[in-house]
């Protein structure tokens, strides 16, 4: 090993050690009303919710909130809906939704599943298979 990669392995450990501080205890929410051990990998907005991708215990999620409709009050995000999923360990990624629709539109794919396409209606709750990427 070279001294160049021994220090970039000492600065991924710090940097990984800084993190998880940074993070601490999951679930421990400071006077901000911020969650510590949450961290928001991506988010989309639509006209009357957003999407929240998120990382939890290091687990992908995706949280959508409703959103209030132009002239109403704005406040906190509250009653947010987790989307299921079958399998325990998975990746989720958001794919190019329309703005004024309630369809998010997203790529998942676990050790089990293929990669897949999925509409989520987030008014109902119901996602439904768009499509299935063939085996390589």
């Amino acid at each position: 090993m070279t001294g160049t990669e021994v220090v970039a392995i000492a600065l991924k450990d710090q940097q990984r050690e800084r993190r998880q501080r940074a993070m601490g205890e999951m679930g421990a929410v400071n006077d901000t009303g911020v969650c510590r051990g949450v961290d928001i990998d991506d988010f989309q907005l639509f006209s009357g919710h957003v999407a929240i991708y998120l990382f939890e215990n290091d687990l992908p999620k995706v949280i959508v909130y409703s959103i209030p409709q132009l002239g109403e009050e704005i406040g906190p995000l509250q009653n947010g809906r987790a989307i299921d999923f079958v399998d325990p360990i998975y990746s989720v990624y958001h794919e190019e939704s329309q703005f004024s629709s309630s369809i998010l539109r997203f790529y998942y794919s676990s050790m089990k599943t293929h990669p897949s396409v999925y509409d989520y209606d987030m008014t109902s709750g119901i996602s439904v298979l768009k499509k299935i990427q063939p085996e390589v």
